[in-house]
């Protein structure tokens, strides 16, 4: 076994780790909510969590595992992975989305403020949950379309 076959098998394990946690983190909001419905906060939180954390992994998992069998797609993965001006690429993109994120959450956090003196409406059931949605799509939007339009650019 060779140390890129090892790099790729340890990619695989922890793809496969971070999808069981997150089968596990939405199997537990499922169950909590179903045994206390006067739950103390949203567990609607938890589960977009392990579905988050599980996407994670099956993209790992469907990334990295066809490589091990093949070694010109390893060495192919291993290059792209390493090379500089991907790197550069996708720090550029993830400077990007966490800006937006940033402000985002400013907005969110104002929001917040105003709704506790009675100026807009108080962020509290499907109000709270979408703007945690947008809080988190915004931001992802953004991180993928630098990249793609970025890896045109050069």
């Amino acid at each position: 076994m060779t140390d890129r076959t090892t790099w790729l098998r340890i990619r695989v394990r922890a793809g496969w780790l971070l999808l069981a946690c997150g089968i596990l983190a939405f199997a537990a909001s499922l169950v909590l909510a179903r045994a206390n419905p006067d739950f103390p906060w949203n567990l609607r939180i938890l589960g977009g969590v392990g579905i988050v954390i599980g996407g994670v992994g099956v993209g790992m998992v469907a990334r990295y595992r066809p490589a091990i069998s093949n070694d010109e797609v390893a060495r192919r993965l291993i290059v792209e992975e390493r090379d500089e001006r991907g790197v550069l690429i996708r720090r550029r993109a993830g400077q990007r989305a966490y800006w937006v994120s940033a402000i985002l959450v400013y907005v969110g956090l104002m929001w917040a403020s105003f709704a506790s003196n009675g100026d807009l409406p108080a962020l509290e059931g499907d109000l709270l949950w979408n703007c945690l949605v947008i809080a988190f799509l915004v931001p992802l939007f953004v991180y993928l379309s630098s990249v793609i339009v970025d890896e045109r650019r050069t």
